[in-house]
């Protein structure tokens, strides 16, 4: 009977019936509460919900019943992923790996939550072991080189990246992390090349567009820049990033206004993009000072509308380490050289921006 259930709840799972499915593997487990699989596909079921509690819970069943079997110390590990416990997670793979040293599976997936958590360099070596094994799978190298990327040895990611597209010429998101490579080296022509010919391939892709309009405004070529980033806002209107790029392009023509509209539309879609906040404060202030020289219309202005600020003024009179906001927040009311070291200091300890 209990396999029956299990039979339904595989059913329920693969057409999509998540809830169903799990109903039917509980109903399993009444019956027979040692068997293995009924809690890992429980678990399965429970992580396609996103209810990483529950799914843990099943996975340390998984592993209490079965201590030697992989594949509960990989749910284990998706289950502490999902809820961004990421050193946990890592500390589940390696467990899983003390039963199976060459899993595949589990190398990569620990590669993954090595870079979740930060940790590109541990990333990049279990990425490494991961080729070692399956040295003709073009997204391993395409993984390795977004790691290298964020560790900023360009060199090394452009090098993943090329191998990436001799295995997979007609991947289109090869070309793309080609491009990124050349972007770290500040090659930004043939960053260009690249990301074209990711586009050749796949001419629907957000994030192609997004990228051109980065390069060029590298180059200071604003009004490419600008239109690449309004093709990437129209494929993906409800993503933030693609106004502060819009925002950017129209700032680097000048147009201040226009760059505040965009930052503001971003905002709409995400409150809480530090990096468009910050976009839209020094917008705002260039904008102030190159509608008035004078301290009190630039202080007017700033006040009207950056409600944005009051995220930053925690950063100003906080850590070390906060310096790009303190150095936003004193650019963005001093303006220009007009307002004394008094005046920003008052600015910048108002009750408007407490």
């Amino acid at each position: 009977m209990a396999e029956e259930l299990g039979v339904k709840g595989n059913v329920a799972f693969l057409t999509g019936q998540f809830e169903e499915a799990i109903q039917h593997y509980s109903d399993g487990i009444k019956l027979a509460p040692e068997d293995y699989e009924l809690y890992f596909n429980r678990s399965l079921a429970y992580v396609s919900l996103e209810k990483y509690e529950q799914a843990l819970e099943d996975a340390k069943q998984m592993v209490k019943l079965k201590p030697d079997r992989v594949e509960g110390y990989s749910r284990l590990g998706e289950s502490f992923g999902g809820l961004g416990k990421q050193e946990e997670a890592i500390d589940a793979y390696k467990e899983g790996l003390e039963c199976d040293p060459q899993n595949i599976k589990l190398i990569a997936d620990l590669a993954i939550a090595a870079s979740n958590a930060g940790q590109f360099e541990v990333a990049t070596k279990y990425e490494s072991d991961v080729i070692n094994l399956a040295p003709e799978n073009h997204l391993l190298y395409s993984k390795r080189s977004s790691f290298n990327h964020s560790l900023e040895k360009y060199e090394q990611a452009l090098e993943d990246a090329i191998k990436t597209v001799e295995l997979k010429p007609d991947w289109w998101p090869g070309y793309n992390r080609m491009g990124e490579a050349y972007l770290g080296l500040r090659k930004y022509q043939e960053a260009i090349d690249a990301y074209k010919k990711s586009l050749d391939i796949q001419p629907g892709s957000h994030m192609v567009y997004f990228n051109l309009s980065r390069a060029y405004s590298s180059l200071q070529h604003y009004e490419q820049a600008l239109e690449y980033a309004k093709e990437s806002v129209k494929l993906k209107p409800d993503w933030g990033e693609g106004y502060r790029r819009l925002g950017k392009s129209y700032d680097g023509l000048g147009k201040h206004e226009e760059a505040i509209d965009a930052y503001k539309k971003g905002l709409e879609c995400d409150p809480k993009n530090g990096r468009l906040k910050s976009q839209l404060v020094l917008s705002s202030a260039k904008a102030s000072g190159s509608k008035s020289g004078s301290s009190g219309r630039i202080i007017s202005h700033v006040h009207g509308a950056f409600d944005v600020l009051k995220a930053f003024q925690r950063n100003f009179w906080g850590a070390p380490n906060q310096t790009n906001e303190r150095g936003l927040i004193y650019y963005s009311s001093s303006c220009t050289s007009k307002l004394s070291n008094a005046q920003k200091i008052n600015f910048l300890s108002s009750e408007s921006l407490q």
